[in-house]
């Protein structure tokens, strides 16, 4: 690690959660060369790294970054403390042997150029031709550690073996979580009983999670402080990661992890159990909180990594907290991503659908994003499937027909939609509604498909409670966005409802008012 990585508050984060777990294999080398890009760390960067860390509850020890024999010494130190993660501070030169960059600013952003080139060389009694040399001595020392790693392998490959043949069940639960094995109905066994379950889809979440403790009994996550108001919900039966396991109990025996509030370290470490590959991770917090964990998100995109982040409170709905904390833009910044799932699901059947999906068919990291008020079942959720659920988009209300308009939403805005379906209906209007809880895996499927779901001419109005400029794609040159284009507010649910105009006498007339041209 360097300055800056230090002085960024992920890596604060992160420290401070293990050195509250313990984490006695956990050892962090600091390079503390004193320069950033800007120059001195003296601009910016004056506290105690080493006091720092020993209040986070790390063993701090020092070496001379420049002496091997120094490094190897702090290592040693470093494995021996069980109990605590260790900080090695590491005094270095940036640009060592450079004359006239040494020490500077100018050796961490930029090369070295052909003359300084020449001149470190000559410091260091290095030839001068422009050729790629490595030193006999290093072959050699290099010869001999490859022989003696292939002769660790052979061991711990006989002992893996030997483990195999007394302990198989242990074995092949392993297997199970490396290859990550999931039930064949899987899909099943997490909607069953929630097609007639009218709640919010953050409990139905939890309950998605309680089955899946046993289902799939290498998931590990928790939240950020919000365990007791947002997904995930602890999962019962399976203990805790850290001291709050008990007295006596082992402190990595459970599975349910209290990040504490830590939203960028959470979601960084959510990345990091699953570039292991053992355990599949999750994590979650108010979708308002997702701007803290956007650069792991990220990360987790553009690496692939099958992290899950399950967010609630995921609009205007949440009701008094307020604009600080009720989401407007952050559905369509998530959904620009790329390589990212967002799964906004309107009942149980599609949570539990969207956790399948995620688990079976995800090859990058997925999001969901739940509401905290109650919702009721959609209308077509008995008849949902896996395979319509995979389209991203599906009709849950249809007509006698073709459609005068289609209505197209996610998540609580599904059920509006088909209230004021039933509204136009009356006055002769023909109205698709269409569930779109995945808009990415939507725009994948073949142009036939989206053109059945939402034919060519047919005006589209795309409702979601927040900007909603992630619709603009489907609705086409007649259809409209019906969103919101300020902040919140802080009042109880059915008023935001009737100030934003999320109510079925508002969307009503405001598609009557798009049909009449």
């Amino acid at each position: 690690m360097s300055d800056g990585d230090l002085m960024e508050g992920v890596a604060a984060e992160s420290a401070s959660l293990a050195g509250h777990l313990g984490l006695g294999n956990l050892i962090y080398l600091y390079d503390d060369n004193k320069i950033t890009i800007d120059g001195s760390t003296e601009l910016s960067f004056t506290e105690n790294v080493g006091q720092r860390f020993e209040a986070y509850g790390w063993q701090v020890l020092t070496a001379d970054g420049e002496d091997v024999a120094s490094v190897r010494s702090a290592l040693e130190a470093g494995r021996a403390e069980t109990g605590r993660p260790t900080l090695v501070v590491m005094r270095t030169t940036i640009g060592l042997g450079s004359p006239n960059r040494a020490g500077t600013s100018k050796a961490h952003g930029s090369p070295l150029g052909a003359d300084e080139v020449k001149l470190t060389k000559e410091t260091a009694g290095w030839p001068l031709e422009p050729t790629y040399r490595v030193p006999d001595e290093v072959k050699a020392y290099m010869a001999d550690r490859i022989a003696a790693k292939k002769a660790e392998r052979t061991a711990a490959d006989d002992a893996c073996s030997a483990w195999r043949s007394g302990h198989a069940a242990r074995a092949a639960a392993w297997d199970q979580a490396r290859d990550r094995k999931m039930p064949g109905d899987l899909a099943e066994q997490l909607t069953a009983g929630l097609a007639d379950a009218a709640d919010a889809t953050r409990n139905h979440s939890g309950e998605v999670l309680q089955r899946l403790s046993s289902l799939v009994p290498y998931m590990v996550g928790g939240s950020a402080d919000l365990a007791g108001s947002a997904a995930p919900s602890l999962m019962k039966m399976v203990g805790s990661v850290g001291p709050g396991a008990g007295e006596g109990a082992d402190p990595f025996a459970g599975r349910n992890i209290f990040f504490g509030i830590r939203e960028h370290g959470m979601a960084a470490i959510t990345n990091g159990i699953n570039l292991d590959g053992t355990f599949i991770g999750y994590s979650g917090t108010f979708l308002i909180f997702s701007d803290y964990m956007r650069p792991a998100i990220r990360l987790a995109a553009l690496m692939k990594t099958p992290s899950i982040f399950v967010f609630t409170h995921d609009s205007i709905f949440l009701g008094e907290d307020g604009p600080t904390h009720q989401p407007i833009e952050q559905l369509d910044s998530l959904r620009a991503i790329p390589s990212l799932h967002v799964f906004r699901p309107a009942d149980g059947v599609e949570t539990a659908l969207s956790y399948a999906w995620i688990l079976g068919k995800a090859n990058g990291p997925s999001l969901l994003s739940l509401s905290r008020q109650k919702l009721p079942p959609s209308p077509y959720s008995s008849a949902l499937t896996a395979d319509e659920f995979a389209k991203g988009a599906f009709a849950v209300k249809s007509c006698d027909g073709a459609p005068d308009v289609v209505l197209m939403a996610s998540g609580s805005e599904v059920a509006l939609c088909c209230e004021t379906a039933s509204a136009l209906e009356a006055d002769g209007v023909a109205v698709r509604v269409v569930s779109a809880p995945c808009l990415e895996l939507f725009a994948s499927q073949p142009d036939d498909y989206r053109e059945v779901l939402l034919p060519s001419g047919t005006p589209v109005v795309a409702v979601e409670a927040g900007v909603g400029e992630s619709y603009r794609r489907f609705v086409g040159d007649r259809g409209i966005v019906y969103g919101i284009d300020r902040f919140g507010a802080s009042a109880p649910l059915g008023d935001l409802a009737d100030f934003f105009g999320f109510t079925t006498e508002k969307l009503k007339a405001r598609v009557m008012g798009l049909l009449k041209g």
